[in-house]
């Protein structure tokens, strides 16, 4: 297996889309692969969490603040007076 090949189907094993073209051929093997397929949801996982979290913190940069002055800030159960 040449090393695209080899990239392709670690791509494809840890995003766990298993076209089913590159297969495991013995029982030995196929244990391995189910525990990196099983590192890989895992990775997937907080890689797409992380992206999604940046992408959330993008979303409000740059905008401005409107009616700061009149917003009523509670600490504790109590009204905070500026």
């Amino acid at each position: 297996m040449d090393f695209f090949k080899a990239l392709y189907f670690n791509f494809v094993t840890l995003t766990t889309i298993g076209l089913g073209d590159f297969v495991p051929r013995s029982f030995d093997y196929l244990f391995i692969t189910l525990c990196y397929i099983g590192v890989g949801l895992a990775l997937t996982t907080m890689t797409i969490e992380l992206a999604a979290d940046i992408l959330r913190k993008l979303h409000y940069v740059g905008r401005k603040m409107d009616n700061v002055a009149s917003a009523v800030v509670w600490f504790g159960g109590k009204k905070l007076v500026p």
